[in-house]
């Protein structure tokens, strides 16, 4: 049986060897020409070093099933999920608690908000939900072509079994090292669940074979990075693969767009992945920063690309899946 509690703790740096006691001592003429203060320069430095000794902490981050007690610190989290447009929140979040062996929350010790979120929907099973039916109208009126549109309504929100919505959110400031132990533990309890839940309808709900993902991403300008020495890309879903690719909606804030910047370390695995893939202008645009440009980016992938994406992601974040 799984143990779906797990801990991650940041180790604390080792205490730097204290320094050795200097010889202090100066001739008075040694004063006679330098107005500064000769222990000016040592004991800021000191006083430096006493700072960071202080600053380090140790923080521990626990792995729980979605419960009751997380209702609104989810909706928090899922509040902005389609970019501020309205959609029945709650109702996702309802599905995540009651779909809590397929599910994890991350909260802070002590703390009874989690800081990140990640769940998974059988899209036809549950195709008739009211917040799926806004999740597919959001992604068909952003797709930037019609077959984008197509992938999406023959592959996803159609009547195709076999494909899953991956719900992954997290607080701006979320560590990275949580990119792994999120992105795996997901997957993993996904093909648990094939096998550990209680009644064949159960079990089959999660013998998936695709799986769709809506995350963020960012986009230099390309004039930023022309004028930083830059060289921008060509295309504006940059991913290293070999996968087809739909594209991506007009343009962003006035200006070419160049290099795509991943805000979450496994998107670049799962898009260099992804059967196909496309972005569009994120609708939040206070939230984009100067030379930066953000999107949303949507993408497909099949069971055996996941696979290839964990194996890379974990030579990267290795040590880090909860147990």
């Amino acid at each position: 049986m799984k143990n779906k509690k797990s801990r991650k703790r940041e180790e604390p740096k080792e205490a730097e060897e204290a320094e050795e006691e200097e010889d202090l001592s100066f001739d008075s003429d040694d004063f006679e020409d330098d107005e500064d203060d000769p222990f000016g320069e040592e004991d800021e430095e000191e006083k430096e070093k006493d700072l960071e000794d202080e600053e380090e902490v140790e923080t521990l981050f626990e792995f729980f099933d979605p419960c009751e007690g997380d209702f609104l610190g989810m909706k928090g989290l899922l509040g902005n999920y389609l970019d501020g447009e309205p959609y029945d929140c709650s109702a996702l979040v309802d599905h995540v608690i009651a779909q809590s062996t397929v599910g994890r929350v991350v909260r802070l010790e002590d703390q009874l908000d989690p800081i990140a979120v990640v769940s998974v929907v059988n899209l036809a099973k549950h195709r008739d939900a009211k917040f799926l039916t806004q999740v597919a109208a959001f992604l068909d009126s952003r797709a930037p072509h019609d077959e984008a549109r197509r992938l999406l309504r023959e592959r996803c929100f159609g009547r195709k079994r076999g494909c899953g919505l991956i719900v992954s959110e997290r607080v701006v400031n979320c560590p990275l090292e949580l990119s792994s132990p999120l992105c795996q533990s997901i997957f993993d309890e996904i093909e648990w669940a094939t096998e550990d839940e209680p009644t064949q309808e159960r079990r089959q709900e999660f013998e998936l074979t695709d799986f769709l993902l809506l995350s963020r991403v960012y986009f230099t300008k390309k004039d930023h990075a022309e004028e930083a020495g830059g060289s921008g890309s060509k295309g504006k879903t940059k991913a290293k693969g070999k996968k087809r690719r739909t594209g991506d909606g007009g343009e962003g804030g006035g200006g070419a767009l160049g290099e795509i910047v991943y805000v979450r370390p496994e998107d670049e695995h799962l898009h260099r992945e992804s059967d196909w893939s496309f972005t569009f202008q994120a609708g939040n645009k206070a939230e984009s920063s100067p030379g930066l440009v953000q999107h949303r980016l949507v993408m497909g992938i099949k069971k055996e690309g996941v696979r290839r994406a964990r194996a890379e992601l974990d030579k990267v974040f290795g040590g880090f899946l909860p147990t």
